[in-house]
């Protein structure tokens, strides 16, 4: 097999960096929605963080870290 062509593998990774950087910015603007979400929901009555959590299958102290992260 002939080698790679640098210039073919050089646009590649960058076109791969380029690709990671958009998932990361849409994952990031996700979580940030979901968590203000979560957050508003959970001030609505006493014990919704809780029930959030239940919901999330997840520890109310994780969901108080996570609205806290992304406020």
């Amino acid at each position: 097999m002939a080698p790679r062509p640098t210039r073919d593998r050089d646009a590649l990774q960058h076109r791969v960096r380029e690709a990671k950087q958009k998932r990361d910015q849409a994952v990031e603007t996700a979580e940030r929605e979901f968590w203000t979400t979560v957050g508003d929901l959970s001030a609505s009555y006493h014990g919704a963080q809780t029930d959030a959590a239940e919901e999330l299958d997840i520890t109310p102290r994780y969901v108080a870290k996570q609205v806290k992260r992304y406020q």
